[in-house]
């Protein structure tokens, strides 16, 4: 994923979007259960952690997920899922099991992304660049205490779906 994730403390130099190295995801659209993904590892957290990202979405027809999994004695267990779909970014309640629209994300430049972890609450929300949405304190899927251990993006590239999706600046925050 570009330079990788970056920890970083607040008030740090960040780059602007689209500078350096971008992380473009496009798959065939033909094809079913044909997902592209990107996966990092990082040490395990267990820390309250706030993962950002800019991300354009360069057709209106883009589509893509973004994971947070703990890292169960090594094997990946999801924790949290957001996805764009139709210009609309989502994120899953696990505790609810429903999906939550928290706003617009429109094809029309780059936006920024932020997954805010709680880690003992085992809750999770989602901004879209810097302000709140409707996905405020989400169930993660276990929220059991094990550590989160990698992120993942994807581009739901099957049949119906499709699209080119560019991330840039992946950021790793423990706030």
């Amino acid at each position: 994923m570009g330079d990788g994730l970056r920890q970083r403390r607040r008030g740090e130099y960040r780059q602007p979007r689209g500078a350096g190295k971008v992380l473009e995801i496009d798959g065939v659209d033909t094809i079913p259960a044909d997902y592209v993904l990107s996966t990092y590892q990082f040490t395990d957290v267990s820390d309250d952690l706030d993962i950002s990202f800019d991300v354009m979405l360069v057709d209106s027809s883009a589509e893509f997920g973004y994971r947070t999994y703990q890292n169960y004695a090594g094997y990946p267990a999801l924790e949290t899922q957001v996805l764009v779909e139709n210009e609309t970014l989502s994120a899953a309640d696990f505790v609810g099991s429903i999906t939550v629209e928290c706003g617009d994300l429109p094809a029309d430049g780059w936006h920024n992304v932020k997954v805010h972890h709680d880690f003992a609450g085992g809750t999770y929300s989602v901004l879209i660049d810097d302000a709140a949405t409707d996905c405020e304190d989400l169930g993660m899927y276990w929220g059991d205490g094990t550590p989160f251990g990698f992120i993942q993006v994807i581009d739901w590239s099957d049949v119906d779906y499709g699209g080119e999706v560019w991330f840039d600046n992946f950021l790793g925050v423990i706030p």
